[in-house]
């Protein structure tokens, strides 16, 4: 009988290790692990009273540090990564300055650094969420060394570029310029495949009870530039929408003529097409004629990730329909084809004034969707993003009428 009750106590002990297998190298399959609770790799803690934060000319006071390190209070204690491993990281906009405009390698890259300096104070945190781990000598769980198969959930206050692409020739160190890619159930066009909806109703995304006060939608795979899909939930006071203007046609024409000579020295180098900025002229001179008489109406752009540059408007023919450039949301081709247009957009003035020294003005949740349906740890990641993460308290903390004093949780599954 002794023996009989031995075995069956040595088989209960083994029960972890048999489902948590590793090979030789320590590495887990994903099957063995996809619903195994690993948590947090650190719980963060704040025993010191926050303090301002400055860096590379941006300064981020004590309220704005306050909601850092609040958000991420409440989001460790109300979710434990399953079938994830989570790593915590505070995140702050403050970087590095860009070149100076007269240096010979100011390029593309250094343009849209520099017209970072247009955005507002932008701060939050965001959870790396790793799918790929290893067991080694000193942890069970840890994030396999080089891997890039992780998940990321960020909540940012006065975000844009987690939701945008920014119009680099447009846009300047003073003014901001973007397009903002959005899906809608039945949208025609390049969405108009059969996976998206699928993706956009995952874990029930598009009709959640928790989300139905907020502003919320799913942006399919490689609209931001390398960015895959994902998911976004908008938080404003009173709902209001975020602050930017639509640009109209005039406006953007005027701005084509005074941002050209930037754009002709930051390609100059680059494009190799005898009398760039000639012909760059040439083809704006076409387009103002093309649409005097619609000076008024929007601007949408047929390809968000047209960057408008000097062979853009080189490339201008007389006679010729510019297919980049729309007046209307959706358009028909010859062909009957509808095609869905985005508008271009700028940051209202005065918004990174307002921003500097207060709380958060708007709220940016996003959810990478690179998600694996079937997987049980990113299933439950959607769930706690979707339906577990509570919205309402976060935004009668941040935006309501009356002082919350009732400790945060999750709401009830």
């Amino acid at each position: 009988m002794r023996s009989l009750s031995t075995l069956v106590c040595l088989l209960f002990l083994s029960i972890p290790l048999l489902a948590q297998p590793t090979n030789a190298k320590g590495w887990y399959d994903s099957k063995d692990i996809e619903n195994v609770e690993m948590g947090w790799m650190s719980v963060m803690q704040f025993k010191e009273a926050a303090k301002p934060f400055s860096k590379n000319g941006w300064t981020y006071p004590v309220t704005q540090i306050d909601f850092i390190r609040t958000m991420v209070s409440w989001w460790q204690e109300s979710y434990l990564p399953k079938g994830l491993l989570g790593e915590m990281r505070l995140s702050v906009l403050a970087p590095d300055p860009a070149l100076p405009i007269s240096n010979s390698s100011y390029d593309f890259n250094e343009a849209e650094k520099s017209n970072r300096l247009a955005l507002p104070n932008t701060y939050g945190a965001y959870a790396r969420l790793h799918k790929c781990v290893v067991k080694t000598a000193t942890h069970k769980f840890w994030p396999m060394y080089g891997n890039l198969c992780n998940d990321n959930w960020n909540i940012m206050a006065n975000n844009v570029e987690l939701i945008s692409r920014q119009m680099v020739y447009l846009s300047s160190p003073d003014e901001y310029y973007c397009v903002q890619p959005r899906y809608t159930l039945g949208m025609k066009g390049a969405y108009d495949k059969e996976w998206i909806p699928k993706y956009a109703n995952f874990g029930n995304f598009t009709d959640s009870p928790n989300l139905k006060k907020y502003d919320h939608y799913y942006v399919p795979g490689k609209q931001l530039g390398n960015d895959g899909g994902f998911y976004v939930v908008i938080m404003t006071k009173d709902g209001k929408p975020l602050p930017f203007e639509q640009v109209t046609i005039g406006e953007f024409l005027n701005r084509l003529e005074k941002r050209l000579p930037m754009m002709y020295a930051i390609q100059k180098n680059s494009v190799k097409l005898e009398n760039l900025l000639g012909k760059a002229q040439n083809g704006l001179r076409i387009l103002k004629n093309q649409f005097k008489n619609q000076l008024g109406d929007y601007v949408y752009l047929k390809d968000i990730n047209n960057n408008i540059d000097c062979f853009t408007l080189s490339s201008i023919e007389e006679n010729k329909p510019v297919y980049w450039l729309k007046t209307q949301a959706t358009t028909q081709t010859s062909t009957g084809w509808t095609d869905t247009n985005f508008p271009l957009l700028r940051l209202k003035k005065g918004v990174k004034e307002a921003c500097a020294t207060t709380g958060p003005q708007w709220i940016i949740f996003r959810l990478d969707a690179s998600l694996e349906h079937t997987y049980g740890g990113e299933a439950d990641l959607m769930e706690n993003f979707v339906s577990r993460f509570n919205y309402d308290y976060v935004y009668n903390y941040f935006f309501g009428k009356d002082n919350v004093v009732a400790p945060y949780k999750a709401t009830e599954r």
